[in-house]
């Protein structure tokens, strides 16, 4: 991975304006990490995991919703400025939980595997590789038997991407991958998961929604569970797939 984007990370990290997207209550520069953060807590609570690896942790954004369950968490990441801030919450969990979470600052390709987990989350993380069948079979590599996988990629068919696979923000110093949800789906199918659902998050239904934030994920709440999938590929900017080994 390369440099650029760890700078990127811990410049985020280090500003706070990466932990603001989640601390701070939801308001128009917000609401496509509000919806992600919404699918992957109702996905991952109806689950009750029991060991899981965070891939691409960011600052342990997913680590509250294992507070008030048996839940073993690790978090990853290469950014030590994310690992910092995950560190500072599990510093900040009451004592007697503690032990059941943890954190370590490691780059994804050359981590070696020493265990195995029954639920992985992969949150804005498959787009940052070129390799992605090198990422999924690693993925498996790390995933128990009936274990499953949450994954959530940015859907190349949305309507402001215009199928550009890939972007280089004018912030950015490196190129951003995008997938559509077939090749997702095929990609974990290629390394023996199957397709348990798949799920697309953060619609536009009307330009300028996002204007009116409350308005926007409201909406979001409610018709994105009725709205064909002919739509939400051109009009949803995130695929999630939930896949089982």
């Amino acid at each position: 991975m390369s440099q650029n984007i760890k700078k990127h990370f811990n410049d985020y990290a280090k500003s706070h304006r990466w932990q603001d997207y989640y601390d701070k209550g939801l308001n128009s520069g917000n609401c496509n990490f509000y919806l992600r953060f919404e699918a992957f807590k109702k996905i991952v609570c109806d689950m009750f995991p029991k060991k899981v690896i965070d891939l691409g942790c960011g600052s342990g954004d997913f680590l509250s919703f294992f507070i008030y369950s048996d839940t073993y968490y690790h978090g990853v990441d290469f950014s030590h400025e994310m690992v910092k801030a995950v560190k500072k919450k599990i510093e900040d969990l009451p004592e007697s939980i503690r032990h059941r979470f943890s954190c370590k600052q490691e780059d994804f390709i050359t981590m070696e595997i020493s265990e195995k987990y029954d639920f992985l989350l992969a949150s804005g993380f498959l787009e940052y590789f070129d390799d992605l069948k090198m990422v999924a079979k690693k993925i498996h590599d790390l995933t128990e038997t009936n274990g499953y996988v949450l994954v959530q990629i940015p859907n190349v068919e949305y309507y402001r991407w215009r199928n550009k696979k890939q972007i280089v923000s004018p912030d950015k110093q490196f190129t951003h991958n995008r997938i559509t949800k077939d090749e997702c789906d095929r990609l974990f199918s290629e390394e023996e998961f199957r397709l348990i659902n798949g799920y697309f998050v953060n619609h536009t239904y009307f330009p300028y929604l996002r204007k009116f934030p409350y308005v926007y994920v409201f909406l979001n709440r409610i018709l994105s569970t009725i709205t064909p999938e002919a739509y939400s590929r051109l009009y949803a900017s995130m695929y999630l797939g939930v896949y089982q080994k």
